[in-house]
């Protein structure tokens, strides 16, 4: 699975700073923004796992934050802090779903410990959608509606666990559970083979046949380069970010490629 992402926004670059530094030293990956707009683009590109951000600011505040991380991804957990929010505010922010909301001066103890709850939340609805214990993919639902399904390969895929790969896409088939719009973040093996490849092209091959379009991403430079060594970085639809794979469903020279 990808390395936890957290997006943190502030407009006051004391306090940006001041989280940069706390959770790094918590061996956390950081990415931060001053201002609401920058956010969500650094969101649409990056699709961090967990924003936290400041509820007051000018322009596009935390709440209007929430809702668009929402609106392009509905499972990221978002936490917002304020040094003056009321209950009604509060209580705003828990119907927009947000995940925490927390008072300033902040317990960096207290924040820390929110953020591993919600990654914790979040991999396990993402575990939720595996076949069994120790499958070989995730699964969630993104997208306007949860149209589209986002899957993670959890490990390279060599003679022994193909067959299981192929058991759990048929599961989420016969159950319903795949979308016809299917994102596939190839970021977790870091070596393929023949065995590997043709187990993508089966999948790739089998989706074209039922009209669901596929878009593969975050492929590993090893593997990309082996798809070009063979000529297959073109008969795959690629994109480098999730992001740039989910908004691939709206390009419509990208669908004519898949």
């Amino acid at each position: 699975m990808r390395e936890p992402i957290v997006l943190i926004v502030d407009d006051e670059v004391d306090i940006l700073e001041e989280l940069d530094i706390f959770l790094r030293g918590q061996g956390l990956r950081v990415v931060g923004a001053t201002n609401g707009k920058d956010a969500v683009s650094l969101f649409g590109k990056l699709l961090p796992h967990i924003v936290v951000t400041d509820f007051r600011m000018p322009g596009m505040d935390g709440l209007e934050v929430l809702r668009r991380v929402k609106a392009i991804h509905r499972a990221t957990p978002v936490i917002l802090i304020s040094g003056n929010a009321d209950m009604k505010t509060t209580v705003l922010a828990i119907k927009e779903e947000a995940f925490d909301f927390i008072a300033k001066p902040l317990d960096m103890d207290e924040l820390l410990g929110q953020i591993h709850q919600a990654l914790s939340e979040r991999d396990s609805k993402m575990e939720g959608g595996a076949f069994f214990k120790g499958s070989m993919l995730g699964h969630e639902l993104t997208g306007p509606r949860d149209s589209i399904s986002l899957l993670s390969i959890l490990h390279p895929i060599d003679e022994k666990n193909r067959q299981y790969l192929q058991k759990e896409l048929d599961h989420f088939r016969s159950n319903a559970i795949l979308r016809d719009r299917i994102v596939v973040d190839l970021q977790p093996m870091n070596y393929i083979n023949n065995v590997g490849l043709n187990a993508l092209i089966e999948m790739h091959d089998q989706c074209k046949r039922e009209g669901t379009r596929l878009v593969f991403t975050q492929v590993p430079e090893k593997v990309l380069q082996y798809f070009k060594y063979l000529g297959y970085h073109q008969y795959f639809t690629i994109e480098p970010l999730i992001a740039d794979a989910l908004n691939a469903f709206t390009d419509v020279r990208a669908l004519k490629r898949s």
